[in-house]
């Protein structure tokens, strides 16, 4: 499976999702944290691109972006958005289900540390996207 949250991580944002006080405490930080991410792509972006967030999670980065102009579109292997108006695109985890060179940007933030195979997550956001956007700030995994 090319994208494959560790059971802990799947149950945490499960717990996280289902506890709104919880999530009424982290938001704060949540989005501190997406505003620093947009900071360093916003020069690399345009308001004409079509841009696809690979692992979407709680939706705060598209949620962020579509609050500054941009067209995103949320994928995630499960709907794990606290946002009702960010609704993820649910697929299977190893083939992105839309067609080559679709979307401008390909969004990986904070993301890769989730997946089993990096170079194949990699290679399917390259086949759907004419750029990618990599933000780690965890590694787990060598490439």
């Amino acid at each position: 499976m090319v994208l494959n949250f560790h059971l802990s991580e799947k149950m945490g944002l499960e717990i996280i999702k289902q506890s709104p006080w919880l999530a009424r405490l982290m938001l704060p930080l949540w989005q501190w944290d997406t505003r620093q991410k947009f900071k360093r792509l916003e020069s690399w972006l345009n308001h004409q691109d079509l841009i696809l967030e690979l692992g979407s999670g709680l939706g705060t980065i598209t949620d962020y972006f579509q609050q500054q102009g941009f067209t995103i579109v949320p994928l995630d292997i499960q709907n794990f958005s606290l946002f009702s108006k960010v609704k993820p695109i649910v697929y299977d985890g190893q083939k992105i289900p839309f067609e080559d060179k679709a979307f401008s940007s390909v969004l990986l933030l904070t993301v890769l540390h989730h997946t089993v195979d990096v170079v194949s997550v990699i290679c399917e956001a390259k086949k759907v996207g004419h750029k990618i956007m990599i933000i780690e700030d965890i590694y787990d995994n060598k490439l």
